[in-house]
């Protein structure tokens, strides 16, 4: 059985399939991070959704690193619109930080925009953490 093939900076295993998606995106957009969402399925930061991302919410410029650690270790996962899914994680008693990404499919998702909020739609709560509250 052939072992997973790691990725040079991040130490994390993929699949050959999973890094031949990487080598062809990689061409065409710059990835600025990678993070394994709740199902599996790796998502991609690329540098037009941060500058995205940043132009509505420069107060996120030093927070790239906890918006990938968001999607993968979240609070909770929220139901948005056209199938995107929202990663949301509890900074502090009224600040939400909120990390959309689309996973287009078992291998390949990126993100599309984030942004801090004083609240979360609970009605909108598919999956949470095990030690969260309803």
């Amino acid at each position: 059985m052939q072992k997973p093939l790691l990725a040079e900076k991040s130490g994390k295993a993929y699949s050959p399939a999973a890094l031949l998606i990487l080598l062809v995106l990689k061409i065409e957009c710059m990835i600025l991070g990678i993070a394994h969402s709740v199902n599996g399925v790796l998502i991609r930061l690329t540098d037009e959704r941060w500058e995205h991302i940043l132009d509505s919410h420069p107060e996120l410029a030093s927070l790239r690193e906890t918006l990938l650690d968001a999607v993968e270790n979240p609070d909770y996962i929220l139901a948005s619109r056209r199938g995107a899914l929202g990663a949301v994680v509890v900074l502090g008693r009224k600040t939400f930080l909120h990390v959309f990404y689309v996973e287009k499919s078992r291998h390949d998702g990126f993100i599309l925009s984030a942004y801090l909020e004083e609240k979360m739609d609970k009605t909108k709560i598919l999956w949470r953490k095990e030690n969260q509250e309803e």
